[in-house]
């Protein structure tokens, strides 16, 4: 059986590898191997339409914490249902949410650009984002 989730990874890898800069990729327990030195983790949404939300728990930030120090670059690629993919690194994740548990919104404007915000209680923190997964590596 294909599970949902392999699709969207799969997508997800489809443009790292697409990416001139792409030399490998190996599966890890909790995402892939980019390259030897970026770990990257894909998190998705089947919402067709945006905003679209990415929850982080305590337990994947604690295995995010664990993993930090070993590579160069930490990337997560968040997959908007059918629309699109949004890479931020874990120096503009950790910025949006410090290291408590919540989520972050990504949002398609009228212009071909990605926002990202964080709040449970409608936190009014609002950053731009990278605009494609291959600016992330």
């Amino acid at each position: 059986m294909i599970y949902k989730q392999d699709y969207y990874q799969g997508v997800a890898v489809l443009q790292v590898i697409g990416d001139p800069r792409y030399v490998g990729i190996r599966k890890h327990e909790w995402g892939f191997i980019v390259n030897g030195n970026i770990f990257f983790l894909v998190k998705y949404t089947t919402r067709p339409r945006s905003p679209w939300r990415f929850t982080f728990t305590q337990d994947e930030l604690n295995r995010t914490a664990s993993i930090i120090g070993s590579y160069q670059r930490l990337v997560f690629a968040f997959v908007c249902g059918g629309d699109g993919i949004c890479a931020l690194g874990w120096d503009q994740i950790e910025n949006l949410m410090g290291f408590d548990p919540g989520w972050i919104a990504v949002k398609r404007e009228m212009v071909p650009a990605w926002a990202n915000h964080r709040g449970p209680a409608g936190g009014n923190l609002f950053r731009r984002a990278e605009l494609s997964l291959g600016s992330a590596l």
